[in-house]
């Protein structure tokens, strides 16, 4: 009863009892706030007749034809936007008779669409071919770039392999290397001497230099180069020369050996 006068106060009859039951069914159909025989105002207006068909109803006014045309909509739409719409309609207007005012007059517009000129249409049209012309030009770009940037990284790779089998290659030589130099440190050179002496050298620069020069010295002595006398009266010498290795810091004494550099010289230090 409540909403009975609500609807009352702003400005409804009694002539639009009709209208109303539209509205609550329709509440009642899309909010399932009522069912049936619980809607009190369907037991409110049991005395009337409603027409099942909207279309036959006869509108006496402009006002009923638009609360038919929107509860049709509504229907239509499955939605009750368009009832609360109308309400909220009616309530400003009741506000204003209410106040002393005048009713609005609310005049929908239509949308006017106004044709194109022949220049417009041109410059449409010319709009639409350059960004299409635009869009192949980007395109063609964009595969150009796609190309480039495939060819560069297939070269790119091709470096990067080419890069790791000589990085191969040089790891494998670097072992060798690596292992020559680990059998040359275990190793010890040792020279038989006739004499009887023995020099120990630390194997230093300067005491490889020395090593070197004497073996050169007793070559060139054996095969009698630059001396006067023959080469079968000389006899062959040989030295004794052990490279030893020592954990101390402080270098070895070495023995210094006399070395004959004639058959005179020789026979004198046998005798």
């Amino acid at each position: 009863m409540r909403k009975k006068v609500t609807l009352y106060k702003f400005g409804i009859s009694a002539r639009d009892k009709y209208h109303i039951m539209l509205y609550f069914e329709c509440l009642s159909r899309f909010e399932n706030t009522y069912d049936g025989e619980s809607n009190p105002y369907k037991r409110l207006f049991t005395s009337m007749k409603v027409p099942t068909d909207i279309e036959k109803a006869k509108t006496k006014n402009e006002e009923e034809e638009r609360m038919v045309n929107t509860i049709q909509q509504c229907l239509e739409d499955e939605s009750c936007l368009p009832l609360i719409k109308e309400e909220i309609k009616l309530k400003i207007q009741c506000k204003r008779v209410e106040s002393g005012k005048e009713e609005l007059k609310v005049e929908q517009r239509r949308r006017v669409q106004y044709l194109l000129t022949e220049e417009e249409v041109f410059k449409r049209n010319r709009r639409k071919e350059q960004n299409r012309r635009s869009a192949v030009r980007t395109r063609a770009r964009q595969k150009t770039r796609i190309a480039e940037l495939e060819k560069d990284v297939n070269s790119l790779e091709e470096d990067q392999c080419s890069l790791e089998q000589t990085i191969d290659s040089l790891k494998t030589e670097l072992q060798n290397l690596d292992n020559m130099l680990k059998i040359h440190k275990c190793s010890q050179v040792k020279l038989l001497s006739s004499c009887g002496s023995s020099i120990q050298l630390l194997p230093t620069g300067n005491n490889l230099a020395i090593l070197g020069g004497i073996t050169v010295y007793l070559f060139i002595s054996n095969l009698g180069l630059g001396f006067p006398f023959k080469r079968e009266n000389s006899t062959f010498c040989k030295l004794n020369i052990i490279v030893v290795r020592h954990k101390n810091k402080t270098q070895p004494k070495i023995n210094v050996v006399k070395i004959w550099s004639s058959p005179v010289d020789r026979s004198n230090g046998l005798n």
